[in-house]
């Protein structure tokens, strides 16, 4: 849990992780105002849904992905053109998956939001030869 960077990541996390285990229940719909307040959303913060999901939502699933033992995915519910719900899923995660997650949480922070991205360069070296 320490590994998280973003208070919502570290708020959708413990919501899910109260629910992963459950048998038969793979999803939850949850309002728009209950799921601000999950969280931690400030009032008057964030207040269209296309800036709450850009800088709550994908951050927070994204890294949840990447370093939990189970994976979630977040589908906005519309009525007409407003988003008034969200539909919360989640799923446990094959040994491969765990493995890589468990590494990430190992590694550290540094370059985390790049090898989450996956947009870690490679340093090469080169070998060059001077004619004597």
């Amino acid at each position: 849990m320490r590994a998280f960077s973003t208070k919502y990541a570290l708020a959708l996390y413990e919501a899910v992780a109260r629910r992963v285990r459950l048998q038969h229940i793979f999803y939850g719909r949850i309002p728009l105002d209950a799921f601000r307040e999950l969280l931690g959303v400030p009032e008057g913060k964030l207040k269209t849904f296309g800036n709450l999901n850009q800088y709550a939502i994908k951050p927070a699933v994204t890294e949840i992905n990447a370093m939990a033992n189970f994976g979630v995915k977040i589908m906005p519910n519309k009525q007409c053109r407003w988003v008034i719900s969200v539909t919360v899923g989640w799923w446990q995660k094959d040994i491969d998956d765990l493995k890589s997650a468990y590494a990430e949480v190992r590694r550290p922070k540094v370059g985390r939001k790049a090898r989450i991205a996956d947009k870690v360069e490679e340093v090469v070296s080169v070998q060059i030869s001077l004619p004597v």
